[in-house]
């Protein structure tokens, strides 16, 4: 098994999580298996802030237009 295997079963498994009453973190950990920096094995430190920065932009972006 390898780590493409893992994260396409991982993301598999949170799609099928019910969980009712209470919020939970699986849509983050969805997002980031699909982003690709993450995919790809490139992840740092860093990750989750510099994703929030870039939609924190592509929103103003979107605003202004």
């Amino acid at each position: 098994r390898n780590r493409e295997e893992a994260m396409t079963r991982t993301e598999r498994a949170l799609e099928e999580f019910i969980i009712e009453g209470v919020k939970t973190t699986i849509p983050f950990h969805s997002y980031m298996l699909k982003h690709p920096t993450f995919r790809s094995g490139q992840a740092h430190i860093n990750l989750v802030e510099t994703m929030m920065a870039q939609d924190r932009l592509q929103e103003e972006m979107a605003a202004i237009k």
